[in-house]
Formats: structure tokens, C-alpha cells, sequence
């Protein structure tokens, strides 16, 4: 396949995104096509001034190919596919990739030219569709979230601290064994575990002699997992971390307490349900599996919020929003997540801005398992269920040297991919170069 990447001369970073050029030079490196770059003509001064003038291109000559592929900061720059003479009968496929919002500048007319369009913004991305005939995907560049799980660690004897026969879903059944609580943090550079918590059971807090032989502080008192939650969530959020959502399953999302916890702190979220919990519906009370019953065919929306172990993850969804905004001014919603195969039904309480879609939240969703990930990898590669101590210091002092561990190897990794992103900006910067010169002479 003969592929050509146009682009649209130099811009600066932007909205979390590297700057287009750069963004073009690894496109063709990548599929080791032919980089062509169309310098931006200055429109007449007064056209300028008044604010009425588009960018204009200077004509590219191209002897065409299979598939045109144009790195567009914003919807104007579209017109660069009309650079290039007899474009549509030159090349097979137009394809074009825009990493501001259509929103704020409208739309070239070259736009009709293109079989396909990538946004990274939400706003109006159907209007090229119903004005144009052109498919268009919006491309998540993903969120910041904070997610609330626990994990078990199985055990033999009774001496460990808080240690008893209960659920794991680490081994998916009841077990001997203790129970932490864990905080991550997921970035678009990494994820890792922020903050741990042992949860002690009641059986435990009404043994004084146990406990101190454990060496459990005389004021730790009972407290649920959500509680536990809500202590890591508000360290976290009092030390300057603003994630977009906090996200948790069931075991904290049913909790209401828990729920009113975060929205008391303005903090968006998606919590896991279970298929009992009730919403006001009207001026009644209704279960969330007899609503999600109701929903109609053509309301589902069948889409993929991430690659799993077996490959990509894809599920129906449904979303609505639901009751009165929140004192923070947040917007209520219910999301449905429904089985391809089996029809199974996951439901989820989410509260958001108003700017966010229901494909947001689906993704959202979709961003829990990352605290799974980082279970197995500290698990394999950090050994945080590899130890032998029973005292409360003493798992606390190895779970928080694996989570350090854990933290470390993460920042080698983004060091490491900094690293091959720099290689790549070389490139850009040479690319550059030439395109200066060219401008020059």
C-alpha cells in the first residue's frame, strides 16, 4: 500500500497532544509513507484584520497513491486536501486525523473530499456526517482517574493480622485470608498503587488480646472497606490530585454513603450497582434491572472501551441521565453495560460535567481494570502478596516498599517512552528544517 502524509506546516503542542508535525513524522515513519508538507498562505491584510479570512494553502504537487492521510490541527485545515490537483482521482482513500474541535472554526468545503475523518474532541462530531456523508470517530485521548479495589492474600494459621475466613476475589471464594484495600492512580503515561489500607473485621476488633499481639495501634477501630475508601480518597484529594472520575465496583458503589462522599467533594465518578439498587423514576421508586428492561433496541450502542487479554472488549451500552444535578452541579446518569453474548447486564451510577457524553462514561467504566493490572504486576513483578510477617507494621512496611517498587519500575517505563518519543522529535526537528528552507528559497 502507497501511502502519503500531508501535512499542515508547524504547530506547537497542544491539548495533550504533540505538535502535528511531529505527529506527521511519525505517522510516515510508521507506515513508511511519503511526507509532504503545504505552507499556509497569509491572507490580504485587510481580510486579516477583520477576522474573515481562512487559511489558505499553496498548491503541492503529488503523484498520488493508495491513501492520503492529513495531520489537521483544526477542522479549517481541511482545505489541505484541495492542494493537491485532481486529489480524489489521484488517491483511493482520503483520511483525515484533527486534533482540535470542529466546534470552534466550522468547516472547509474540501471537507465533502474526505472518506473519513478522526477527531480528538466530542463537540459536533456528527454534523460532518449529516452535512458531509463521511464517516467520523473520535479518537478518546483518555483520563486521569482514581480507582478504589481490594485484593486478597491468602493465608494459613490465624496469627496474621486480620486474617480470617472470607470472599477473596483474588481466589473468587470465601478463603483464609486478609483483605487490603488499595487506591491507583491511571494516567495516560502509567498507573500505580498510591495509598493501601488492612481491613481489620470485627472478630478482630472485639479480641483486645489479638490485636495486641499483633501489634495493632489501640486506636484502630472497625471500619468497612467503603470507609476505608473514603480515608485514601480524601489523603488523596487534600495532597492535589484532580482526577476526571473516581471509579469503584460494587462493593463501594452500592454503599450510599460512600457516593455522597464524593459528590459532597464536587468529584466525578463511576461506581458499579448492583441490578437491586433503586432510582426514582417519576414519582416511583424503581429497580435499575426493571428500568434497564425498558430500554429501547435502538438505544444501545455497541462499542469497545479498551483492549482486554483477549483482545479488544467490546459491549453494549445505554446511558441516561437521571434526577436533579448534584449541589456541585454535576449531572446524574445511569450507564448500562450489556453482554454481546450472554446479555448479562453490569449497571452503574455515574455522576459527571455537563460537556460529558455517554461514550465518555462507558470508557470511564471501562479504566477500572486497571487497578487489576496493577494487582498482577505487583503481584509478579514487586511481590506484594510475597511475605512472611504477621504484625500490623510489619504489612504495612511490605506492602508500601512493593507499591514504592511498583511506582519505580512505572517511571522507567514512561522514561523509557519518553525517550523513543524524543528519537522521534529529532526527526520532526529536521523535518522542520527542510521545510523552512523550502519556505525560504
Amino acid at each position: 500500500m502507497k501511502m502519503t502524509v500531508l501535512c499542515a506546516g508547524l504547530s506547537a503542542p497542544h491539548a495533550g497532544w504533540t505538535a502535528i508535525d511531529e505527529l506527521a513524522v511519525l505517522a510516515a515513519d510508521c507506515f513508511d509513507a511519503t511526507l509532504l508538507s503545504s505552507p499556509a498562505v497569509r491572507a490580504p491584510w485587510p481580510r486579516r484584520a477583520l477576522g474573515g479570512a481562512r487559511p489558505r494553502f499553496a498548491p503541492i504537487e503529488s503523484a498520488g497513491g493508495d491513501v492520503l492521510f492529513v495531520v489537521a490541527r483544526g477542522p479549517e485545515d481541511l482545505a489541505l486536501a484541495g492542494t493537491i490537483a485532481d486529489v480524489r482521482r489521484k488517491f483511493g482513500r482520503i483520511h483525515a486525523f484533527v486534533t482540535d474541535s470542529y466546534f470552534h472554526a466550522g468547516y472547509a468545503r474540501e471537507t465533502s473530499l474526505y472518506d473519513s475523518i478522526t477527531v480528538t474532541a466530542h463537540e459536533d462530531v456528527d454534523h460532518p456526517r449529516e452535512r458531509f456523508g463521511i464517516e467520523v470517530h473520535q479518537l478518546y485521548q483518555g483520563i486521569d482517574a482514581l480507582i478504589v479495589d481490594e485484593t486478597g492474600f491468602l493465608k494459613k494459621g490465624d496469627k496474621s493480622v486480620g486474617v480470617q475466613r472470607q470472599y477473596s476475589g483474588t481466589a473468587g471464594r470465601i478463603e483464609n485470608c486478609q483483605i487490603g484495600v488499595f487506591l491507583a492512580l491511571s494516567t495516560l503515561r502509567g498507573r500505580a498503587l498510591v495509598d493501601r489500607a488492612l481491613y481489620l473485621p470485627e472478630s478482630w476488633c472485639s479480641d483486645a488480646s489479638r490485636c495486641q499481639e499483633a501489634g495493632v495501634p489501640e486506636d484502630a477501630a472497625f471500619a468497612t472497606k467503603p470507609q476505608l475508601a473514603m480515608k485514601m480518597l480524601d489523603r488523596a484529594l487534600e495532597a492535589g490530585l484532580q482526577p476526571e472520575f473516581v471509579l469503584a465496583d460494587e462493593v463501594y458503589g452500592n454503599d450510599s454513603k460512600f457516593r455522597r462522599f464524593l459528590e459532597n467533594r464536587g468529584r466525578p465518578f463511576v461506581v458499579a450497582v448492583k441490578c437491586g439498587q433503586y432510582l426514582w423514576a417519576g414519582f416511583q421508586q424503581r429497580r435499575m434491572d426493571d428500568i434497564a428492561a425498558e430500554v429501547p433496541v435502538n438505544a444501545w450502542t455497541r462499542m469497545s472501551v479498551g483492549d482486554g487479554a483477549k483482545g479488544p472488549r467490546v459491549y453494549d451500552w445505554a446511558a441516561a441521565r437521571y434526577g436533579a444535578p448534584t449541589e456541585k452541579g454535576l449531572i446524574r446518569w445511569l450507564l448500562i453495560r450489556r453482554n454481546i453474548e450472554t446479555q448479562e447486564r453490569a449497571y452503574y451510577l455515574c455522576t459527571a460535567p455537563k460537556r460529558t457524553t455517554a461514550r465518555d462514561l462507558a470508557i470511564a467504566a471501562g479504566r477500572r481494570w486497571a487497578i487489576e493490572v496493577c494487582f498482577e504486576t505487583a503481584k509478579q513483578e514487586t511481590g506484594l502478596d510475597e511475605y512472611e510477617v504477621r504484625s500490623w507494621d510489619g504489612w504495612h512496611r511490605h506492602i508500601t516498599l512493593s507499591m514504592l517498587a511498583m511506582a519505580f519500575l512505572t517511571v522507567v517505563r514512561s522514561t523509557a517512552a519518553s525517550r523513543t518519543q524524543s528519537r522521534s522529535k529529532s526527526a520532526a526537528t529536521s523535518f522542520r528544517s527542510r521545510n523552512q528552507k523550502s519556505g525560504d528559497s
